[in-house]
């Protein structure tokens, strides 16, 4: 099996060395997606060579960024019609919840509709612990928690998801679909939580969460 990751930035999660600009334009992108505050703003570039000024306050850029990367993205994989399922925040528990991860599959929906669909059907049986409680490493535990509509079809799925940290969310919701017959290959995130500094925080490689350890072929 393989589950590629793409992700839009690198999401700076170290001290030193001192943050450069494309770091702290990740790192506002990703807290507009989610909702949460900072300070100052971001003026990003977009895929669609539109610049774009994103506050805490004017989220609407944001979503409007990472949509027209991940379009893009889709377009050159090349996979077809797909269905985009939002991996579920730590608090969702019902598939109707409006979370981070659903807003952002709906935005790309909205410039792809004749191929993109999107599926909010995973969801936790109670509220699970938050990455900074404890919680969100283990696969196992994580899967266990998880449960799936009763309206999923099986097909092609990309998961969809703010950040990418240990991958472990992202695991057991490929698990847990898999087992329902669906086929889930690729996965688009905002961030991708980097320890060290990368040359371009906008030129990330994707990532197989699923290659073996020790395989040297983690990317495409």
């Amino acid at each position: 099996m393989t589950l590629f990751v793409h992700a839009y930035g690198a999401y700076a999660s170290y001290v030193e060395p001192p943050w450069r600009q494309a770091d702290y334009n990740t790192y506002k992108l990703v807290k507009a997606l989610k909702g949460e505050p900072f300070n100052g703003y971001a003026t990003i570039r977009g895929q669609d060579g539109q610049r774009r000024r994103i506050t805490a306050d004017n989220r609407p850029p944001a979503y409007e960024t990472f949509a027209a990367w991940a379009a893009e993205r889709l377009r050159e994989l090349d996979l077809g019609p797909v269905v985009l399922v939002p991996v579920p925040s730590s608090s969702c528990t019902t598939h109707e919840a409006q979370t981070c991860p659903r807003a952002m599959a709906e935005a790309v929906q909205a410039l792809m509709p004749a191929t993109v669909s999107v599926g909010p059907w995973l969801r936790f049986h109670e509220p699970q612990p938050r990455s900074h409680e404890g919680g969100g490493r283990n696969q196992a535990v994580i899967q266990a928690a998880l449960r799936c509509s009763d309206q999923f079809r099986a097909g092609r799925i990309v998961l969809v998801d703010d950040v990418k940290t240990t991958g472990a969310h992202m695991l057991a919701c490929a698990e847990t679909l898999r087992r329902h017959g669906a086929e889930v290959q690729t996965a688009l995130v905002a961030g991708k939580a980097v320890w060290a500094p990368v040359d371009d925080p906008f030129t990330v490689e994707p990532e197989d969460l699923e290659a073996p350890l020790g395989d040297l072929s983690l990317y495409l």
